[in-house]
């Protein structure tokens, strides 16, 4: 029998084969003996290996750098794996080498340098699987392909690398050497920045416009709706078909609108959405960058735990499908879920499955070497809390496959008075399907409406509306954009068009970009440094800058994999590219060192204080006349120009969120202390349920930001900062005043020496008008339901609802409107019959104060109303 040498990615790869091997190795044709790398095992020699002096700023005359024979190193971390390998292989014991690297191009690579280095020269046999499950394990060491099947695949790998350096290398020197400062340049990253850039700009250059609507509420036999006025005259130019210019005509409108009108047309369209494709690895980042608030390293991360783990198959896919192939395989992780009791799991029949196979929606053959998309593998999981969040969005997202599709009406009415038309669109929910698995499904539902129905108004007014800028980039939208273009076709060459790095890097592409200075975050929010943003102008006439050339690189990669693109083509085309890219940066006029200045020093008040590559200083820092400088990273937060502008000048910098040494995070402005040193500001904790605006800590307690002593002067919130003995910290009082309660219970010591652990929230004193704080022992439990008698209302994580909801009682509603908190306090008086008055924050931004009440419709649902 052959002897073979297996190496596997790392560790926990080799650990979950050798469990599986031990079991079946009488049925296998080879003794293998099974080791480990510690994934990216070697790497690209740099500079300085090739030639000492290429290492620092080479003479204009040396550029560009093209080594003759690409070396590669042993990473310092690694070398033990290494040279284990490396003795195993000296031995010379082995006739067949299996390459166990992760199923992707970068595991190729990574395998392909070892074997390079170590000098195998037998043949090579390719394990390659999905997960790490016994029966996959079993059917690929039983199924092994040869190596020589994923040639194309290592060698795209290669150029891709090879690329990289002489982009990076040579265009970051060149850069540099011109311009006169330190610049760094990739060939994705800095298109990247192009893109955030590109976006940043656009909103600075934003001129908002103010438009106006006529809104009109409607009563008909069976409920009320409100209808906008459609402007007769509104184009594509108009923000919305409901947008007038000015009020002038709209007052005219207002008053004669009658006080009945007639129903000239309704639609009820049937709508069936489907479950959205499997995931691969963008559309998992951006999940769970939206929904966790992760970083897209800290999801792949997170993945690839699970994987190790075998909970999961192999997380770095550009794939969101199953191969056809697999509906024993599916059959069998369905039955284990369920058998471990999964939510949901139990709903998916055999015909579901069959249903799934036969559409075709969820399933392709059209590239295996893909992988499939990201799906359980039906392993009990054992997970510590973020990778139950991860696992948990993996695992909705591969059930809701076989659930049936959610019907809903998009309703549509038109409603006539005199020569004016009023429009209402509404969407109501006729069967929830596969989003049963998700908890934001409350519609929007219009009441029943009759065609030549009279209805009555009850109300009207003018909302004034202000168009808004784009949004700034995200975690989820800039991978999004990265990713966007995999999904795309070329439509002269109806090939895949190409992408902003692979999906394995695009999060350390964004990372990278942050941590060099050339981009930022501000909550979820990236936006463009001062000098990323003059990077990108001092290199705008340059195509590596642009996405579509960076796209266009990564197309003719991918065909290299697939076999329609030459090798030899794309390797005469990269050196002439890098070549003729580096000569005109070679050119570029000299910039000098980056240097923005923002105003006056605070401390020595005569020199000027500027933003810096790494700080911001004073320029007496240099002829050390003055030492005032600041970081730009504080907590884990970005100080921008803008910040930092609003500290010297003795004012508090924008909302940031600080990371404490304890590991808490707590929302605040940062000031300069009679010290010249950054301290805490005003800490912003919430808003305020009287007036919507601020709600800052104080010395004994929290206030609204517009508090006076005299409520006909200003707002009267106020709070004091104990229950009991014990102290509400500002990050709890941030949880209290965002989601009505502390997220989790603590102990409460009272004055009598007395404990109790419960969870904290505001509650208001009916008597005197005063908040207060107090804890509860049950989360959520409000009050007795008022309409069944017999349940309690209590809190969800959106909405509140009765205990008793789907048996005796259907009251439900949300805890929100738009971006206003519904608390404890406003329900109850709202279920008492009462009326409450909140400031309702729009999603564009706007504000209105409403009187609120809660109504009942014909159909049974439960709603809040509101008049001005």
């Amino acid at each position: 029998m052959k002897k073979a040498l297996l190496i596997a990615d790392r560790n926990s790869v080799a650990r979950a084969i050798n469990s599986a091997y031990q079991k079946i190795r009488n049925t296998i044709p080879y003794d293998i003996t099974i080791t480990a790398a510690a994934g990216p095992l070697m790497d690209l020699c740099g500079p300085k290996e090739y030639d000492n002096t290429w290492e620092e700023l080479s003479p204009k005359s040396k550029l560009p750098l093209f080594p003759e024979v690409w070396k590669t190193k042993v990473i310092p971390y690694a070398s033990k794996y290494y040279n284990n390998i490396k003795a195993l292989w000296d031995s010379g014991k082995y006739e067949i080498i299996i390459n166990a690297g992760d199923p992707g191009s970068e595991g190729q690579l990574i395998q392909s340098y070892i074997y390079k280095s170590i000098g195998v020269n037998v043949p090579i046999l390719r394990l390659w699987i999905d997960d790490l499950s016994f029966d996959s394990i079993q059917k690929g060491l039983e199924n092994l392909k040869d190596n020589s099947e994923f040639i194309k695949m290592e060698h795209a790998a290669h150029l891709r690398a090879y690329f990289d350096w002489l982009v990076e290398t040579n265009y970051t020197k060149a850069a540099s050497l011109s311009l006169g400062r330190p610049v760094i340049i990739g060939s994705a990253s800095t298109p990247t920045l192009t893109m955030v850039v590109s976006r940043h700009l656009s909103i600075q250059n934003f001129t908002p416009v103010n438009y106006y609507e006529l809104k009109v509420q409607f009563r008909g036999a069976k409920g009320t709706y409100e209808g906008k006025m459609l402007n007769p005259n509104a184009d594509e130019s108009y923000p919305s078909p409901y947008a007038f210019a000015n009020t002038d005509n709209l007052k005219t409108y207002m008053r004669l609108v009658g006080n009945s009108a007639f129903v000239s047309f309704v639609e009820n369209e049937e709508v069936k959405e489907y479950a959205p494709r499997l995931f691969n690895l963008s559309d998992l980042q951006m999940e769970g960058s939206a929904k966790l608030g992760m970083s897209p390293t800290k999801v792949l991360d997170i993945a690839k735990t699970l994987y190790d783990k075998a909970l999961i198959s192999y997380p770095i896919t550009t794939n969101r499908y199953i191969n056809s192939d697999q509906k024993s395989k599916i059959v069998k992780i369905i039955d284990a879920l369920n058998r471990d009791g999964v939510k949901f799991a139990d709903r998916v029949t055999n015909a579901d499955i069959e249903r799934v196979f036969n559409q075709g929606n969820y399933t392709s053959d059209s590239n295996q070497a893909l992988g499939n998309a990201i799906i359980p593998t039906g392993i009990k999981a054992d997970v510590v809390a973020e990778e139950k969040q991860v696992y948990d969005l993996i695992l909705r997202r591969f059930i809701s496959i076989f659930m049936k599709p959610q019907t809903y009406w998009n309703q549509t009415i038109t409603t006539c008075s005199g020569d004016m038309e009023f429009g209402s669109r509404g969407r109501k929910i006729i069967d929830l399907g596969y989003r049963e698995l998700y908890p934001d499904n409350l519609d929007n539902a219009l009441c029943d409406i009759e065609e030549s129905e009279t209805v009555y108004v009850e109300g009207k007014d003018i909302i004034p509306n202000t168009t808004t800028p784009p949004k700034n980039y995200t975690y989820s939208s800039l991978i999004e954009d990265m990713d966007t273009a995999d999904n795309l076709t070329d439509e002269e060459t109806n090939q895949a068009a190409g992408s902003l790095g692979t999906p394995d890097k695009r999060g350390k592409i964004i990372d990278s970009l942050i941590s060099c200075g050339y981009l930022t975050r501000d909550g979820k929010d990236i936006f463009p440094t001062g000098e990323g943003i003059e990077l990108i102008m001092l290199l705008k006439n340059e195509d590596l800058v642009l996405p579509q050339n960076a796209r266009e690189w990564d197309r003719k990669l991918q065909g290299i994999e697939n076999g329609t693109e030459s090798e030899k083509s794309f390797s005469n085309t990269m050196i002439s590219y890098v070549k003729s890219t580096t000569q005109k940066l070679l050119s570029l006029p000299k910039a000098g060192m980056y240097k923005a200045k923002i105003g006056k020093c605070p401390k020595c008040k005569e020199n000027n204080f500027f933003e810096l590559h790494s700080i911001y200083a004073c320029e007496g820092r240099e002829s050390k006349t003055c030492d005032l400088s600041f970081p730009k990273t504080i907590g884990g937060a970005m100080l921008t120009h803008e910040d930092v502008s609003l500290i010297i000048r003795g004012k508090a910098s924008n909302v940031k969120t600080i990371r404490l040494n304890d590991g808490s995070k707590v929302k605040a402005r940062l000031s300069l202390t009679p010290e010249y040193k950054i301290g805490f500001s005003k800490n912003i904790v919430g808003k305020c349920p009287i007036c919507g605006k601020n709600i800052l800590e104080g010395k004994s307690g929290y206030y609204c930001e517009d508090f006076k002593t005299d409520p006909n002067e200003g707002c009267s919130f106020s709070v004091y900062g104990k229950v009991g003995n014990t102290t509400v910290v500002s990050y709890q009082a941030t949880q209290i005043f965002q989601y009505g309660r502390t997220k989790s219970a603590y102990k409460i010591v009272y004055k009598s020496g007395k404990e109790f652990t419960g969870y904290i929230t505001c509650r208001k004193n009916e008597e005197d008008g005063n908040y207060w704080f107090t804890a509860v022992s049950e989360v959520g439990d409000i009050c007795e339901c008022p309409f069944c008698k017999s349940g309690r209302i209590r809190e969800a994580k959106n909405i509140y609802t009765c205990s008793n909801r789907g048996e005796c009682c259907d009251f439900c509603v949300p805890k929100k409107i738009s971006k206003t908190l519904i608390s404890y306090d406003d329900l109850k008086q709202l279920l008492d019959g009462g009326t409450v008055k909140k400031k309702i924050i729009f999603k564009n931004k706007t504000c209105a104060n409403k009187t609120l009440r809660l109504i009942k419709d014909s159909e049974g649902n439960y709603k809040y109303t509101w008049s001005k």
